[in-house]
């Protein structure tokens, strides 16, 4: 039997693997998916809570991070990469675009030149996957020069620096044209990702004591600042715990039918989003289930009607 396993492409990017059933899949990690995207899902559609939503995208950022560069699984190369991130990345880029025509707004702003237009995408969610796309790839090329034992110990150590002094840099970052805002802030998000990946090669009590550092670091520094305190003291925390191995089998039932969508969720709620908000009074605290919902309904019948499409644009 074959089932698709984490491919390490970022959080829709699984590979054919022979397994004995597909329960094998860590649900806890699963159910960490489902709700990163509901907690985007919930950013982007509601204004109550917003700290506590944006720990889905650190979760989200975290995860992509760990199954592209853990030490045991051999970099993959551009083109693969490309292939998971970016070819799906234009299709919507695309279909935004054409969006904003109909909605007589310009296919895409380009105030700041074309660089920095394509890097942010014509939706506001789309800045996500070429950023991943190039870290991926950057780190890749990392692991062919550096020991994962080393990776591991300065990713955390930057990471924990970084939030540490964020008082310092999180405002002048705001006033960065978008997206490189979102790359200063998510940056630590990427780090600790690729912490969690390699951390394995340290002992059970550094590694224990790394990943606490890291908590009291954000408690002591960031903790009331928007944006950064909650969510990553959230995020790096809840993480943590779901890919910690004493977690495993925790959870029996299978989510992977909706963990699986999770990408395509991602990329189609600013539709759903746009949409629904036209064409109904859906009361605000309600938004968020309902663009959930209906994205992960339309990802999953797209996937179980035309998986060949599927593939390429969820």
């Amino acid at each position: 039997m074959t089932q698709l396993r984490y491919g390490g492409g970022g959080a829709g990017s699984y590979t054919l693997a022979p397994v004995n059933a597909r329960s094998q899949r860590r649900q806890e990690v699963e159910v960490l998916r489902i709700v990163s995207a509901f907690g985007i899902v919930w950013y982007h559609t509601a204004s109550v809570g917003r700290d506590f939503a944006y720990v889905g995208l650190i979760a989200f950022l975290i995860t992509s991070m760990y199954f592209a560069t853990r030490h045991a699984v051999a970099p993959k190369s551009v083109a693969s990469r490309a292939r998971t991130l970016l070819i799906p990345w234009a299709i919507w880029f695309l279909f935004y675009g054409l969006l904003n025509v109909v909605r007589h707004q310009d296919f895409l702003p380009m105030a700041h030149g074309w660089g920095t237009g394509i890097l942010a995408g014509t939706s506001i969610h789309l800045w996500y996957l070429p950023f991943i796309f190039f870290c991926m790839v950057g780190f890749d090329w990392i692991r062919t020069q550096v020991d994962a034992r080393v990776l591991a110990v300065v990713c955390v150590v930057t990471a924990g620096l970084l939030l540490a002094l964020s008082r310092f840099w999180r405002e002048p970052s705001l006033d960065l044209i978008y997206p490189y805002a979102q790359y200063a802030h998510a940056l630590s998000g990427v780090l600790i990702g690729v912490f969690l990946a390699n951390c394995d090669v340290l002992s059970r009590r550094d590694r224990v004591l790394a990943v606490a550092a890291l908590l009291l670091s954000i408690a002591m520094f960031s903790a009331s600042l928007p944006g950064v305190g909650v969510p990553y003291l959230l995020g790096v925390a809840v993480t943590a715990l779901a890919l910690s191995p004493a977690w495993k089998g925790c959870i029996q039932f299978d989510v992977v039918w909706l963990s699986e969508c999770t990408f395509g969720i991602y990329l189609s709620h600013i539709f759903w989003l746009r949409l629904i908000r036209s064409s109904s009074n859906i009361p605000e605290l309600a938004l968020p289930f309902v663009v959930f919902a209906v994205s992960a309904a339309t990802v999953w019948m797209l996937k179980k009607g035309a998986p060949r499409v599927a593939r390429y644009v969820v």
